[in-house]
């Protein structure tokens, strides 16, 4: 027993000294690529070290994990095959230590890891980075966009699903947003009608050279994503082409109805969504407190509605 422990007290020595010899490098240092958008660090042995963002996107049924790690340089995709060994839950906040090989997939930097050491949890999250364009300055970053709209209700995932939907921002660029089954997401959101501010890990999917293309949007939960009240429906000059035309309305309680069926969002005046129905002509608030409301359908009409 004890010959065993010596064997066990040497290994974990020899492990140790071999690591120490690894090179660390800041993730910046890894992710430099050439003119077609290929990294220059593939293959190279090292280690990093930064705060674990997201969720394993490998999924609880699983035993790989893949999840993202940023430092104050930049960000790199860790997928390891098989999970680790001891093995390790993906918890945003941690802040780590990862041994491995640098690797790349599909335009996107990975780390092929060897082995993992976790140092604290609940380390502090960056603020998500406001843009307007994705591209390789915001791959395996957090970041944000705003006031975003659905081109296609039609390509969001059903429960259970894996999803690529297109956005378009006020800027009028067409972006993908990856909806992922491995999320809360495609649980929890309805499809999105009007517009709203999208939160999440940059990534990219590319499938051949010049890997320039193929850049996403992750959101990682479904608090990502918030739904932006209309500032017309609270002006003296609402637009009344944009009008859902409710009646009744002021109501009391019963049904509101109004013409064309849509998929809608119910705010209440502080702007906190507290409703969501698809492909519907009414809407029952029976349950509702007395107050004011504001209806918002995809098709960007929005109104008032008082329930007194």
């Amino acid at each position: 027993m004890k010959h065993l422990y010596a064997l066990f007290l040497i290994s974990c020595l020899i492990s140790q000294d071999v690591k120490s010899q690894i090179p660390h490098y800041d993730i910046n240092q890894i992710t430099m690529i050439d003119v077609n958008g290929e990294l220059d660090s593939v293959g190279v042995e090292c280690s990093i070290s930064g705060v674990v963002y997201g969720i394993d996107m490998s999924g609880t049924s699983s035993s790989s994990n893949t999840f993202t790690v940023i430092d104050n340089t930049d960000g790199i995709s860790v997928f390891k095959p098989g999970g680790f060994t001891p093995s390790y839950t993906v918890t945003e906040g941690d802040s780590v230590t990862v041994y491995g090989v640098i690797a790349f997939f599909n335009g996107l930097a990975q780390m092929e890891p060897d082995s993992i050491h976790l140092h604290a949890q609940n380390a502090g999250l960056n603020t998500p980075t406001l843009v307007t364009a994705l591209g390789e300055q915001t791959e395996s970053e957090l970041i944000r966009i705003d006031s975003v709209e659905l081109l296609n209700p039609g390509q969001w995932p059903s429960v259970g699903s894996n999803a690529n939907v297109e956005i378009r921002t006020v800027a009028g660029d067409t972006l993908i947003m990856r909806i992922d089954k491995d999320t809360d997401v495609d649980d929890n959101v309805v499809v999105p009608s009007g517009y709203f501010n999208v939160v999440g890990i940059g990534g990219q999917f590319d499938f051949s050279s010049p890997y320039l293309e193929g850049y996403q949007v992750l959101p990682r939960y479904a608090s990502d994503i918030t739904f932006i009240i209309p500032t017309e429906v609270f002006g003296s000059n609402e637009v009344v082409s944009k009008r859902l035309n409710m009646y009744p309305n002021p109501c009391q309680s019963g049904q509101v109805n109004w013409v064309e069926k849509v998929n809608f969002s119910v705010f209440d005046i502080a702007g906190n969504l507290i409703f969501q129905d698809t492909n519907q002509n009414r809407l029952d608030v029976s349950n509702f407190s007395k107050g004011v409301y504001i209806v918002q359908s995809s098709m960007h009409k929005a109104e008032k509605l008082i329930v007194y």
